[in-house]
């Protein structure tokens, strides 16, 4: 009899909680959503009825998406349309989008010194999220040079190094179905302030094995939030 009681004791302190949250404004709930991460929200939609009508906000996902999100779609080759700001936030995750349209490339034609780095803001980005960085490309049929144990890659600030080096990763190439080659350089996180934003470097290189290289085809360097 004690243990039932406790049961409904326990069942009545769960709903007068429930009837709670269903009093809290919409609004705040989602105010409270959006300074967590996309993660949180997605398991906050799972608690309750009232928390999946706040979590899946416009609002709470706008937070989600970098700062100059329109300016940067209206870049892209391929119309990028969703009926929600969470499933715009799910598709670009899901799937790379090339921009103007997908005409800078760049080819390596022969050099001995391997170089290749780019920058990006935080601020362009999600905030609280991780990401990694992957240098998309193709070879030539004469490529080479390109085999170097040495070659090494990372990310600064950064969560791993890649490469060749003593305590790195080794990371290969992977094909994608788009026909080009992607490979991992290094990962990292976003501060979850959206008014500040350190640079983040990508940077891949090898100079220590002087050898001619030749036939590498750069598409860029792809910034998405790692699985």
């Amino acid at each position: 009899m004690e243990l039932e009681r406790v049961k409904k004791l326990a069942r009545e302190e769960e709903k007068a909680q429930s009837r709670i949250i269903q009093g809290i404004p919409k609004e705040c709930l989602a105010k409270a959503i959006g300074l967590t991460s996309p993660a949180d929200a997605c398991r906050a939609a799972a608690v309750s009825t009232a928390f999946r009508s706040a979590a899946d906000l416009d609002a709470v996902w706008t937070r989600f998406l970098p700062p100059d999100c329109d300016a940067v779609l209206e870049r892209a080759v391929h119309l990028v349309d969703a009926p929600s700001k969470k499933e715009l936030f799910m598709d670009l995750s899901n799937e790379h989008v090339v921009l103007d349209d997908g005409k800078m490339v760049a080819e390596l034609l022969s050099v001995c010194w391997l170089h290749i780095y780019g920058t990006i803001n935080s601020r362009e980005l999600t905030p609280a999220t991780h990401y990694a960085a992957y240098l998309v490309f193709k070879l030539t049929h004469d490529a080479s040079g390109l085999s170097s144990p040495r070659q090494t890659s990372f990310v600064k600030p950064h969560e791993h190094e890649q490469g060749g080096g003593v305590g790195g990763v080794v990371r290969y190439p992977r094909h994608r179905v788009d026909g080009w080659l992607e490979l991992e350089m290094g990962d990292f996180h976003t501060d979850t302030d959206i008014c500040g934003g350190d640079d983040v470097m990508m940077e891949v290189h090898e100079w220590e094995e002087l050898k001619w290289k030749k036939g590498l085809i750069i598409e860029g360097i792809e910034i998405r939030p790692r699985n």
